[in-house]
């Protein structure tokens, strides 16, 4: 599976979501999710590799150390979309 920050996926209640971040943690890949009809319904999933599936974190201590990961991955994507459109409009 290869979910990045602002591709978009649909979970099994049927919602479309907009991945928001993505981080790294404990050796699992996590995503922040935003419904794209309802922007305060927001999940947080880990990738499950064994059968290419997300799993929804209900684990409220582990969704606040994951928070503030999801706002620097934002800034990190963000940062790279300005660096990539400078150098588009250098060439």
């Amino acid at each position: 599976m290869n979910i990045d920050i602002n591709d978009q996926i649909t979970l099994s209640d049927g919602n479309i979501y907009l991945v928001g971040g993505k981080v790294n943690y404990n050796e699992k890949v996590y995503f922040l999710l935003v419904d794209t009809n309802n922007f305060t319904n927001t999940k947080c999933c880990y990738e499950n590799t064994e059968n290419h599936s997300v799993v929804v974190v209900s684990d409220k201590k582990i969704i606040q150390k994951l928070l503030p990961k999801f706002i620097d991955s934002q800034n990190e994507a963000y940062i790279d979309s300005l660096v990539d459109s400078m150098d588009e409009e250098s060439e």
